[in-house]
């Protein structure tokens, strides 16, 4: 099939901007990204397709770390901390939060450290010079505009500038490409979690037995509830949920006001990166929401008078394209717990060594899943390389997030939220001294930096 071609004519951009730091995405990474290279005396930006912070936190509505207070650090714990201060979070064996709070005090933290935003805006293309990174084309409101920066942090998630300068890319698992499923979350509220918790604490059976997917913690309103495997499968066979769901999941709970986000939809096959599937993907996703609310509202006891408060704005993405850059992380790096030279953070993390969450292989959850069946790791620890920020081929452009380089088992560690935003806090802070002293972000070496790390707390060793 022969393709058509509309020739676009050549365009004047005016510059809007000239900083030092441009990141391009407002969720975990990018917030961290933006903070501390303000925070270090950059002069940045922070690019955002949607109207607010938070990417994943609140356009997903996935409003929990997966990890205690005590072993957080960097930017991560000064945010939690704040807005457990308001009232709007809950610390346990996990983190719940807010989303909305969230949204407020990641902005009200940020623009104290001097921020610049563009919100509603789409990055279109990377400026390239002999290559080497310029700033960035955006398109909002105002058209089309030219971003410039001495250092651009790629925290879309998807790597979208860094492929758009030819940086070379994987995409999904190694092996078939296959990605982790694409998710829908949605809040509910009227729920009476004391009856929810009692029918988990009879039949322990029926739930998860890793304490950091079922946790029961309500004199500390902390809650994350993993299983009803039975009811859910007698719900599979008489049709009445997707064939691919296997559980129920409550997360980011607000014990108070009855309020938690359900994080079930699973949508399988389809490509983030291109908008004619990614529209499909919404579309899928929508509809196992109708099938996920009347089952749980029917079946699970606590929830008889629930009812729908939101769905997220954005469909939630687990994976997607990877840089290939100076050092791919893997996972027996993680596991490990090896040293590097150039370690920008220490990351803890707890669950079960070589298993496969979100399974690209739809069985998630289920009898066979053993990460959902089975205890986790006992708390561990590992390194981030400076390397893994920095794709071939384009100098001056760090990317940081799940589309960092590293392999397929390895962002099963890295991803999590706490773990992005400190790994972006690191980005920025020597995205920053680069800017500042017009070094090739590449070439720092950054055990002559680390004062600057810890001085914005981020741990390291």
């Amino acid at each position: 099939m022969s393709l058509q071609f509309i020739r676009e004519e050549g365009l004047d951009i005016p510059v809007a901007l000239d900083v030092d730091v441009v990141v391009c995405g407002g969720g975990a990474a990018g917030i961290g990204a933006a903070l501390g290279a303000a925070r270090a005396g950059a002069k940045t930006v922070l690019i955002e397709r949607n109207s607010f912070l938070g990417g994943v936190a609140t356009a997903t509505i996935m409003p929990i770390f997966l990890m205690d207070l005590e072993h957080v650090n960097g930017f991560t714990k000064e945010l939690i901390t704040e807005i457990i201060r308001r009232g709007r979070a809950w610390s346990g064996t996990v983190l719940n939060f807010d989303p909305e709070a969230y949204k407020q005090v990641a902005l009200e933290l940020l623009c104290d450290a001097g921020v610049e935003f563009l919100f509603n805006t789409f990055v279109s293309r990377p400026i390239m010079e002999a290559g080497v990174i310029k700033g960035v084309i955006v398109e909002n409101k105002s058209g089309r505009l030219a971003i410039m920066g001495k250092v651009v942090i790629d925290t879309t998630g998807d790597a979208d500038v860094a492929y758009r300068a030819g940086v070379p890319c994987t995409f999904g698992r190694e092996s078939d490409h296959k990605i982790r499923p694409l998710t829908i979350n949605f809040r509910i509220g009227n729920v009476d979690f004391s009856k929810v918790v009692e029918y988990a604490t009879q039949r322990p059976e029926e739930f998860s037995p890793d304490p950091l997917a079922q946790v029961l913690e309500m004199d500390k309103k902390c809650l994350r509830i993993t299983g009803f495997f039975e009811l859910v499968e007698q719900a599979r066979q008489r049709n009445e949920l997707d064939k691919d769901c296997h559980y129920i999941r409550f997360e980011g709970v607000d014990v108070d006001n009855g309020v938690t986000t359900v994080n079930n939809v699973r949508v399988y096959d389809l490509d983030p990166t291109n908008g004619f599937d990614l529209t499909r993907a919404e579309i899928a996703g929508r509809k196992q929401v109708e099938l996920l609310f009347k089952f749980i509202k029917k079946y699970i006891p606590g929830c008889e008078n629930a009812f729908l408060i939101d769905t997220s704005a954005n469909i939630g993405v687990r994976e997607s394209r990877r840089i290939l850059g100076d050092y791919i992380l893997n996972e027996q790096d993680i596991l490990n717990e090896k040293k590097v030279p150039d370690s920008i953070a220490l990351i803890y993390r707890r669950h079960i060594p070589g298993q496969e969450m979100h399974n690209p292989d739809r069985q998630e959850g289920s009898s066979t899943d053993h990460w959902a069946r089975t205890l986790y790791k006992k708390l561990f620890s590992f390194q981030v390389p400076y390397r893994s920020f920095f794709p071939k081929q384009v100098e001056n452009l760090l990317v940081v997030g799940r589309s960092m380089s590293q392999d397929h088992q390895a962002d099963t560690w890295t991803r999590g939220m706490y773990c992005l935003i400190v790994l972006g806090q690191a980005a920025g802070i020597l995205a920053s001294i680069a800017a500042r002293n017009n070094i090739k972000a590449r070439e720092l070496n950054v055990q002559n930096y680390r004062d600057q790390l810890y001085r914005q707390n981020i741990l390291i060793e």
